[in-house]
């Protein structure tokens, strides 16, 4: 097997083990605040903000940082420190006695991880150019599936074990996601001071550094956008089922087949833009995915709001690996950790305001209005991306 398959391929099967240790404390997140001494529901849905958007505030000060680093020492270094450094705080998370000394270690998960944008980075610089579409299509499964199965099985382990043994088989399984990349991938890291003498970025018809700027707004929004519902989803699945019993599993359940659906629909789309274009495949899936991010605030049962989030899934897995291919065909090697790096922390930026939004609207208004105003937008982006490369002297096409 060639070297960048092998890299892509280990890494991808890591990335995917590590996401769902992280995303395995979330359908329970809000009843172990409750749990932790906060009982009244606005609270509830307030602290469930506060602690979703606080490891994106971490990562809005370190990705650049880690991006910078990895530029200089190498990539493979950086997606072990996030694993490791992550696995250990999601333990310690399990024995945190307040909600206050939660908050502070999911900040600082923020500071020490960013497994997905190390991991994307390496994978990035190794792979070939004309198959970013489906590398990095590629990796977003592992984001896609991770972050759905990981929901489930914590859900189903929650029910069973309580919530703080559910932390430690997180952080157990994020430390293995370490380990398999520490012994499994072997990285031949040229320092970029050396690299630049021989690197010249190749001109494209579409320029990303002229459209930089545009990229990064539109991944904020986007981001933005996709995170305005996650403090509240669980609370609203347990507002349309008619017993609390397998709460959490249900809810997990319903993230673990639209997650699913989305893994798919990342790396087909990954593949369908390499050969058809970026511009239209990121308009497409930004508008379907605002139409059907709005149905699920007319959800009537848990049945409704599977189908409309498999739906939703399906638009919005292609949007974030179009946006990550663009990027990298428009980045030389010497840079991609410091493009990514960039990218993320902007990711970052729209992922903490996100649940702060959905947290207080929800809070102000009824528990199924973020998801309006997060399809809303959705649309938003997607008309605004029209307008945007319709008139730009780059076009991305």
């Amino acid at each position: 097997m060639e070297t960048w398959k092998r890299t892509l391929y280990v890494t991808w099967i890591a990335e995917t083990i590590a996401i769902l240790g992280f995303s395995f404390i979330f359908p329970f997140l809000p009843f172990y605040i409750q749990e932790l001494g906060i009982n009244d529901p606005r609270q509830v849905a307030i602290w469930a903000g506060l602690l979703v958007t606080a490891p994106a505030l971490g990562l809005i000060i370190s990705a650049p940082i880690w991006g910078i680093l990895a530029d200089r020492f190498g990539r493979k270094i950086m997606v072990e420190r996030a694993m490791f450094a992550g696995g250990t705080l999601i333990i310690l998370m399990g024995l945190a006695k307040n909600v206050q000394q939660l908050l502070w270690l999911r900040f600082t998960q923020g500071l020490l991880t960013g497994t997905i944008t190390a991991a994307i980075a390496l994978v990035a610089a190794t792979i070939p150019r004309k198959r970013s579409g489906f590398g990095l299509g590629l990796m977003q499964t592992s984001v896609f599936t991770g972050a759905s199965l990981g929901p489930w099985i914590g859900g189903l382990a929650a029910d069973f074990w309580g919530y703080k043994t559910s932390f430690f088989v997180a952080g157990a399984i994020v430390l293995a996601a370490g380990i398999m990349i520490f012994f499994g991938v072997e990285e031949k890291f040229i320092p970029f001071k050396i690299l630049q003498k021989k690197d010249k970025i190749r001109k494209r018809k579409f320029s990303l550094r002229n459209n930089f700027l545009i990229i990064l707004g539109i991944l904020f929004l986007i981001q933005l956008g996709g995170t305005i519902v996650v403090p509240i989803f669980p609370l609203f699945v347990q507002k349309l089922l008619s017993s609390s019993t397998h709460l959490a599993s249900t809810t997990g359940f319903i993230l673990a087949v639209s997650g699913i659906v989305a893994a798919f629909a990342a790396v087909t789309i990954g593949k369908i833009s390499d050969k058809f274009g970026y511009r239209n495949i990121l308009i497409l899936c930004t508008i379907f995915a605002g139409i059907f991010c709005i149905l699920q605030s007319c959800a009537q049962n848990t049945i409704q709001l599977l189908w409309y989030r498999v739906a939703f899934g399906l638009a919005v897995g292609g949007v974030i690996p179009t946006i990550n291919a663009i990027i990298n065909l428009g980045t030389s090697q010497k840079e991609v950790g410091r493009r990514f790096g960039i990218s993320s922390s902007v990711s970052a930026m729209g992922s903490a305001l996100g649940p702060l939004i959905g947290g207080t609207v929800a809070s102000v208004f009824a528990i199924q209005t973020p998801f309006l105003f997060s399809g809303i937008l959705f649309l938003a982006v997607g008309m605004s991306i029209i307008f945007m490369m319709k008139f730009s002297r780059a076009d991305i096409s």
